[in-house]
């Protein structure tokens, strides 16, 4: 089995090994993800989650004289105001709310819940492990630190820069040809109210 980084980097020399179809959970879930081939084992990278990735505040914002943290921009939202964020092991969040024309090797934002048919887990990397050009987000990008202020509720922008996390669709066990992927989102039971296509 080829390693995460080596899988990553030669995803575009190959087909796509993913395509996007009506789901098979029903009208109310929308699209879905599926296979284009047979998925052999566990361990094989499907798709990449497209977006913006969002770091966590810097260490030195992360607490203010009262020792209270800062709120990051999510918290001020409502849950439902974008579908489409997945956490990241590594701290922060990717969400992909804004995507524009689908990108047939990241799809991984179509791809549904369901606990019984979990056949793919998501994974986190850094970008550096894969192309040593891409070490940092720039400190003034969107997609760099932020945090929002206690005190005025204003965001501010740090002035330290954060390593470039992406995220990954992995297959967890053998998968057929046609068949529709799932992960295990683990929502909470106020979020499984809000999703008519929840599907345990």
């Amino acid at each position: 089995m080829k390693s995460l980084a080596e899988q990553v980097s030669r995803l575009r020399f190959f087909a796509p090994r993913c395509y996007v179809g009506p789901s098979s959970l029903g009208p109310a879930a929308s699209r879905g993800v599926y296979a284009r081939e047979r998925c052999e084992s566990a361990g094989e990278l499907l798709t990449l989650y497209p977006g913006f990735y969002y770091p966590p505040p810097p260490l030195h914002v992360v607490a203010n004289v009262d020792g209270i943290p800062p709120h990051q921009v999510s918290d001020l939202n409502p849950v439902d105001d974008s579908e489409y964020k997945m956490s990241c092991s590594l701290g922060g969040f990717f969400d992909a709310k804004h995507e524009g024309a689908e990108d047939e090797y990241a799809v991984g934002h179509l791809v549904n819940h369901s606990i019984r048919r979990t056949n793919a887990v998501v994974v986190n990397f850094l970008w550096s492990d894969i192309n040593p050009e891409l070490k940092r987000v720039n400190s003034l990008d969107t997609s760099a630190f932020w945090y929002v202020s206690p005190e005025d509720l204003a965001v501010y922008y740090s002035q330290d820069c954060a390593p470039l996390a992406g995220c990954g669709i992995l297959s967890a066990t053998s998968i057929d040809r046609s068949e529709e992927i799932f992960i295990n989102y683990r929502f909470s039971v106020a979020h499984q109210c809000r999703l008519k296509w929840y599907d345990s």
